[in-house]
């Protein structure tokens, strides 16, 4: 079952067992409150869960995985659309 962080879209992330079971849509949001929201959404998930996050900016997608190098993921997927990315990331047990 998906959880919703942001917006009521459906998932278009899936790993080998499950889809995403949270999604976080940052587009259009400023760098220093996306990576707030990442770094919230991944702590409220369990580990196993996937969270997919779309954003729209470049730079901040660039800076997202320094963010989140405190925390133990595996990339599910990338994919970049023509006006966003997609990034599912699978949460590891720390």
């Amino acid at each position: 079952m998906q959880k919703n962080i942001c917006h009521s879209e459906q998932s278009d992330c899936h790993s080998e067992q499950n889809e995403a079971s949270y999604l976080l849509d940052i587009r259009g949001a400023i760098a220093p409150l996306t990576f707030l929201k990442v770094s919230q959404a991944f702590r409220k998930i369990k580990p196993g869960e996937i969270l997919e996050i779309k954003g729209d900016d470049s730079d901040t997608r660039e800076e997202l995985f320094r963010v989140l190098n405190r925390f133990q993921y595996e990339i599910a997927e990338i994919e970049d659309q023509s006006t966003f990315y997609r990034i599912c990331l699978q949460k590891k047990n720390a």
